[in-house]
């Protein structure tokens, strides 16, 4: 990425946000202007430096290509869908976190890929894709690598983010992992943000652009270059989908079951030991697996756990859920389910309230209306 600005020699020391990693990392060709973080507006990024750290660069093996990324789990990439349908990622990928990256780095087998359904194209919108990979990704510095989160507040107009990705406008800079302020401005264009004061080129698309503010949170994937305004694809309104990692239909049993995962916080519903619930990032477990079965009375179900064979019910701690035995007549284990087609609704009959989510791990009950919170995707 470069700045529209003349190209000076600058000693940098970079400053990396929360967590504050300060490393000198001598003369660079990097872009000398003004931003809103102050100093200069592209800047190389220290490889051990949290948040930063978890920018990585995906090469497809034998292409001159690449595309950023951002980690959002020890195993899961965050870049834009375009990068796989252009650059072609497959199986094996290579894969690096370091600053400056002549080496493409280690092989890297992927396990799943997954491009966002509303993806047709990048004028389009929802250019997001995850890339899960079958080990942990290859850490080439010192420190562990703390994936990001992605940020639940949308990007109003005029707000200022941390964009940060590989690329090469600046050919002497060519694969270096590099961050610049960024504002955002208006766009008729639905789904994205639009941001001014750099200008994408290769190797950006799939670079993060994180809140200002909170840098370990992502609020947009890089992934149209153009004048006055690079395109950004908001992550706000797909948080969901990014999170979950189990996308596919769950695999059939002979119960039916399947995962409960929560529209907004995008972790799967978990039955624990002890007959408490919560609220856990989704990883194939039985524990997240659950079921309805019909009551017989006022339309209601009940819903089960596969793996411990009890039902979902009120009066847990903090007056949030709890399992106990099954018993179809007790109101506190009814459930109404109101079906959007893409997610249920679950309204408890014998408290009137919904089933709603924290994203502190627990859950609990409420009347809400036009809370995603209160979603679960069966998957």
């Amino acid at each position: 990425m470069t700045t529209r600005a003349t190209m000076v020699k600058v000693a940098l020391v970079i400053g990396a946000g929360a967590g504050g990693c300060s490393v000198p990392v001598g003369e660079e060709d990097v872009a000398s202007t003004s931003s809103a973080l102050g100093g200069p507006a592209a800047q190389l990024v220290c490889q051990d430096c949290a948040p930063f750290s978890a920018v990585v660069k995906l090469s497809a093996p034998g292409k001159g290509t690449f595309c950023s990324g951002g980690l959002i789990s020890s195993r899961r990439v965050l870049t834009s869908a375009k990068c796989l349908t252009d650059v072609g990622f497959g199986s094996p990928i290579q894969a690096v976190n370091i600053t400056q990256s002549t080496d493409p780095g280690p092989l890297v087998t992927v396990s799943q890929t997954f491009v966002h359904p509303g993806f047709t194209g990048t004028t389009a919108g929802f250019d997001a894709a995850v890339l899960e990979l079958a080990s942990s990704f290859p850490n080439s510095g010192v420190s562990p690598i703390p994936p990001f989160g992605i940020d639940t507040a949308p990007v109003a107009d005029g707000t200022t983010s941390i964009i940060s990705a590989y690329g090469f406008c600046n050919p002497t800079a060519s694969g270096t992992k590099q961050l610049a302020a960024v504002t955002s401005v208006a766009t008729s264009v639905s789904n994205y943000i639009a941001e001014v004061n750099i200008q994408l080129c290769s190797g950006d698309f799939g670079g993060v652009v994180l809140n200002a503010g909170n840098s370990s949170q992502i609020v947009g994937i890089a992934s149209l270059s153009q004048f006055p305004a690079n395109l950004i694809t908001r992550t706000q309104p797909i948080r969901s989908w990014i999170l979950s990692p189990t996308r596919r239909a769950s695999a059939p049993d002979s119960l039916g079951s399947k995962f409960f995962i929560n529209r907004s916080t995008g972790k799967c519903m978990q039955a624990n030991s002890g007959g408490t619930v919560s609220e856990a990032y989704c990883g194939g477990q039985t524990s997240h697996r659950w079921y309805y079965s019909s009551t017989g009375v006022a339309s209601t179900n009940l819903v089960r756990s596969a793996a411990t064979g009890l039902c979902l019910a009120t009066g847990g701690s903090g007056g949030g859920p709890r399992q106990v035995t099954c018993n179809s007549n007790d109101a506190g284990q009814q459930w109404f389910v109101a079906s959007t087609g893409f997610a249920d609704q679950l309204t408890n009959r014998g408290n009137g309230r919904d089933l709603i989510a924290a994203d502190t791990g627990t859950l609990n009950f409420a009347t809400v209306t036009g809370d995603t919170r209160r979603l679960w995707v069966r998957n």
